[in-house]
């Protein structure tokens, strides 16, 4: 994501981007922090307040920690921005590398909860309090898929998936037929 943006802004193209916080842990601050840096127009806002901003966009441009066929993981928070900028008919663009790629072995996804201490540091002990910082978004939220091969419409993506696992499937069976 950083790269693309990086590269438009040295096309000296014209935007605005929106970093939403990413709480917990801020990751959205230190992609605001290095865009900034690099000199694009950037302004840092809470998550809450996607709602707010984003019939101000014509786009949304979104990474992805891991993909599968159907879905995608990414920090918690994606899949609201996703359905907030789909009920503003805002298009999502997912761009991800294609070494991100899950295997069908691969797809049990853990939500694994992290600190109490960042989101509440109240003194209720007993109160309590859910720190997960990813989920599984549905690929139909996304509009097309950005990798190193192509820029594919999420119909396009998900054969090109297909084909890719069966390749790789039919590839281990060959080797495995040379080995005996």
């Amino acid at each position: 994501v950083t790269n693309i943006i990086a590269k438009a802004h040295a096309q000296k193209r014209k935007f605005e981007v929106f970093c939403c916080k990413s709480h917990p842990p801020d990751e959205g601050v230190h992609l605001a922090e290095v865009l900034d840096k690099y000199g694009v127009r950037t302004t840092l806002i809470s998550d809450s307040q996607i709602g707010l901003f984003m019939r101000d966009m014509n786009l949304v441009l979104i990474g992805a920690d891991r993909i599968y066929d159907n879905g995608f993981v990414n920090k918690a928070g994606t899949l609201s921005l996703c359905l907030i900028a789909k009920y503003f008919k805002i298009p999502v663009y997912l761009a991800v590398e294609t070494t991100k790629i899950l295997s069908e072995s691969e797809r049990v996804i853990k939500l694994i909860s992290h600190d109490r201490d960042e989101v509440y540091i109240g003194s209720r002990n007993k109160l309590s309090v859910k720190n997960v910082y990813f989920e599984k978004i549905p690929i139909d939220l996304v509009h097309k898929v950005i990798c190193e091969d192509s820029v594919f419409d999420t119909v396009d993506f998900i054969n090109w998936y297909a084909i890719s696992q069966l390749l790789e499937v039919f590839g281990f069976i060959w080797s495995l037929k040379i080995k005996l």
